[in-house]
């Protein structure tokens, strides 16, 4: 909280013509604070000079919370909040527009005032009453004969209702609403569009085999922030890209489509919940799993509720449901399905921003087509979730997960635990630098005849550097999937009787982005992918993407 610093500015600086003013004096705010003053936007950000509103003008939080000096009366105000400070006699008061503002009068009340209530300069300047003597007792006189009421006349009656009603004036509904548009062009070239091995020397291939093409990739959509008040925040976005191919483009050709729609609240005695839902138009990528360029629609719905009701200890509760739809009838039949999960979280903080907890998670995958893979899994583990220092934030989630299936597999157990967890870590030494590593291992339900599980194990490295307009990226990742299926062969070789199967997958990269305007991005990448399994050499294969790319973001 910036607070004592814009004080200080604000007595010292300031003429004493502007001290005797009639303003809203900005005393504090969080991080940063963005204000609209008449036709004016106003930044303020740590060290900024102490910022005055003057009075007669509407002012509006655009982003942030402020804390404001009007006359001796602390006021609260946040996103979305809408007031004019008022001049009464020489005297600060203000009256509110929109949302609702919390004010701290000179003798330690709270009150808060919604949109068209009033601060009176009084309140604010705690002016003692004048002395009143008191009246003396009147002397009542006899009530009176209640009058008679005349006779119910309907005409009279509606000519009252009609004329209340154009006495009415049009309400008003005042939301800040930030739009973010941004459109992407990018030409890119993908060395195997299919992910296919390489051609043998005796002539033959797998599928297609290796397939090269120039992919044109127009990406446009938008993200908006609705905040109704400071407690209150709607937002979302929508997200296309139309994917050209220069060869075979009729059977690789497609449009991706997302909408994303949330809800958060930020509550009183440190409540916070979360509400999102995001639904998926899109085509899975070829030689995978059981699908190549094959088109699905997905919707997941995801809440979560997180409460501090004291200083150290907290809880919390999560649960979302999704569904997956494929077009194409047999995988239809295979992949089609509902998951769904619940768990709650009870932790304790250690640092102001850092807590060691424990969670548990069920979840449900349904197969609705009557494929028999329906599964049930529990996790139960520790945690520690937080920033650890001003540079350095760090999750690291460690669980037992036991999945079961509901009917017997065609090969394997019924039932199959294993450990399961999550490592990141985000080091920031400077505004400018961003360097990341995640680890994770989960146990997830195959598609394979011969294989109702397997294990991935993934580890992921990222950093950025940002040297005047250009920022530069590096990633690399690296997972393996291990089944319980024995190893068949490689293309080159057999396999070793008794070695189970092993997919290893890499990837690294580089990105180059060249900020030519705020609103503007030119950029370079490059992508090398590669797959190696021991179970069969139709499953290796070798990919190399290079782009260009402009980017508008407004």
């Amino acid at each position: 909280m910036v607070t004592s610093t814009l004080l200080l500015a604000a007595l010292l600086c300031a003429p004493a013509s502007a001290q005797e003013a009639v303003v809203g004096q900005v005393i504090g705010f969080q991080d940063t604070l963005s204000l609209r003053v008449g036709d004016e936007i106003v930044h303020l950000g740590p060290g900024s000079p102490g910022y005055a509103i003057p009075a007669g003008i509407q002012a509006a939080v655009l982003a942030g919370k402020a804390d404001l000096l009007v006359g001796s009366a602390f006021v609260k105000a946040g996103a979305g909040d809408a007031f004019v400070i008022v001049d009464s006699a020489g005297r600060a008061g203000l009256r509110v527009v929109s949302g609702v503002v919390e004010a701290q009068l000179p003798d330690g009340t709270r009150v808060d005032y919604a949109a068209g209530q009033f601060l009176p300069a009084a309140a604010a300047a705690a002016l003692p009453a004048p002395y009143q003597p008191p009246m003396p007792a009147a002397v009542e006189p006899p009530p009176a004969a209640a009058p008679e009421a005349p006779p119910f006349d309907p005409l009279e009656a509606l000519g009252r209702a009609f004329s209340g009603l154009s006495q009415l004036s049009r309400p008003e509904f005042k939301v800040v609403f930030d739009v973010h548009p941004y459109y992407k062009l990018e030409q890119m070239y993908d060395s195997n569009i299919y992910m296919t091995p390489p051609n043998r020397a005796d002539g033959s291939k797998v599928g297609s085999g290796v397939v090269g093409s120039w992919i044109t990739t127009n990406n446009l959509g938008l993200n908006f922030k609705a905040p109704l008040n400071r407690r209150h925040m709607l937002d979302g976005g929508y997200d296309a890209s139309i994917v050209n191919y220069a060869r075979q483009a009729s059977g690789n050709n497609t449009v991706k489509q997302a909408v994303s729609a949330g809800y958060g609240y930020d509550g009183l005695k440190g409540v916070k919940a979360r509400l999102s839902e995001k639904y998926l138009s899109t085509t899975d990528p070829a030689f995978s799993e059981l699908v190549g360029r094959e088109h699905r629609y997905q919707n997941n719905l995801d809440g979560t509720l997180d409460i501090s009701r004291s200083r150290y200890f907290t809880y919390g509760f999560e649960g979302g449901h999704g569904w997956s739809k494929y077009i194409n009838p047999d995988l239809a039949a295979m992949l089609n399905r509902w998951e769904a999960y619940g768990g709650l979280k009870v932790g304790v903080k250690v640092q102001p921003k850092t807590q060691v907890y424990t969670a548990y998670r069920r979840s449900v995958i349904h197969y609705t087509a009557g494929r028999a893979a329906d599964s049930k899994s529990d996790q139960i583990g520790l945690g520690l979730d937080g920033t650890l220092t001003s540079k350095l934030k760090a999750l690291v989630d460690l669980r037992y997960d036991r999945m079961r299936f509901d009917a017997q597999p065609a090969a394997g157990p019924k039932s199959v635990g294993n450990m399961v967890g999550t490592l990141q870590v985000n080091y920031k030494p400077s505004d400018r630098t961003n360097a990341s590593l995640a680890f994770g291992r989960t146990l997830n339900v195959s598609t394979f005849a011969n294989n109702d599980y397997y294990v991935a194990t993934t580890l992921r490295l990222n950093a950025s550097h940002t040297y005047h307009k250009v920022t530069f990226g590096l990633a690399g990742a690296f997972e393996t999937d291990r089944y319980k299926e024995p190893a068949v062969s490689k293309a080159s070789s057999p396999g070793t009787p008794g070695t189970l199967r092993r997919d290893d997958l890499y990837s690294a990269g580089f990105t180059v982005d060249w900020r030519v305007r705020n609103w503007m991005a030119l950029g370079t990448s490059y992508q090398h992918m590669q797959r190696n399994s021991i179970f069969s050499g139709e499953f290796n294969y070798v990919d190399h993407h290079t782009a260009m790319f402009m980017k508008l973001s407004f």
